[in-house]
């Protein structure tokens, strides 16, 4: 597999395709259905680490929306 082990860690995604939902929880990847122009972030306030967030910003509608949501659930 080209990708490393992730194993010590808990990962979370979130997506807006329920298929590709379903691939990431078959990986062990704690997935959840959000879209992200609409809705807040499935998380609690400072309730993630690290957020890596590729190719998403600049194709939203609403990146204001967004990066707010970024601010809430990652830890202060």
């Amino acid at each position: 597999s080209l990708l490393p082990n992730f194993s010590a860690y808990e990962l979370h995604a979130v997506e807006y395709a329920s298929d590709l939902v379903n691939i990431l929880k078959k990986r062990g990847i704690r997935a959840k259905q959000c879209n992200i122009e609409k809705e807040c972030i499935p998380y609690d306030d400072n309730f993630i680490d690290l957020i890596v967030c590729a190719s998403i910003i600049e194709h939203t509608l609403n990146p204001r929306h967004l990066i707010t949501e970024i601010e809430r659930v990652m830890k202060q």
